[in-house]
C-alpha cells in the first residue's frame, strides 16, 4: 500500500522498437514546436512591408524551413516504424494498443502537416 508499491507497478514497459520511435517522435515534436515558434515570431515583425520584402528570407524563416524539413523526414522515419511499434515485444515489455494507436495517429497527424508544407514550399530551407 504504499507510494513505492505503486511506482513499482506503473513501470513504463517497451521494446527497443518501441522506445527508439518515442525518442524519434518526441525530438520530431520538439523541432515542429520550434518551425512553428521561429515562423510566429517572424510574424510579429511583419507589419513593415519593406523590410519583409527587401529582407527575404529571413533567418528566422530559413532556421523554421530547416526544422521543419528535419522533423518531417523524422515523420517518414517514425512511419516506417509504425509496424514494429506495433509488434511490439513480449506482451509485458510492450506499449498498450492505446499507446499504439496515439503513436500512429500522431505520426499520421505530423505526415500531414509534413505534406502540407511541402505542397507551399516550406521544407526547402536552401531555395532562400
Amino acid at each position: 500500500g504504499d507510494d513505492s508499491d505503486f511506482a513499482a507497478k506503473s513501470v513504463f514497459r517497451e521494446s527497443s522498437s518501441q522506445r527508439r520511435a518515442g525518442l524519434i517522435q518526441t525530438t520530431q515534436a520538439v523541432l515542429w514546436l520550434v518551425a512553428v515558434g521561429l515562423t510566429g515570431w517572424w510574424s510579429l515583425g511583419t507589419g513593415d512591408v519593406a523590410r519583409v520584402m527587401f529582407n527575404w528570407p529571413p533567418l528566422l524563416i530559413i532556421v523554421a524551413s530547416a526544422c521543419a524539413l528535419v522533423a518531417a523526414l523524422m515523420t517518414v522515419l517514425g512511419l516506417a516504424l509504425a509496424p514494429l511499434v506495433w509488434r511490439g515485444g513480449r506482451r509485458l515489455d510492450s506499449w498498450s494498443s492505446a499507446r499504439k494507436i496515439r503513436y500512429t495517429l500522431t505520426v499520421l497527424i505530423f505526415l500531414t502537416y509534413g505534406l502540407l508544407l511541402a505542397s507551399w514550399g516550406a521544407l526547402e530551407p536552401w531555395t532562400g
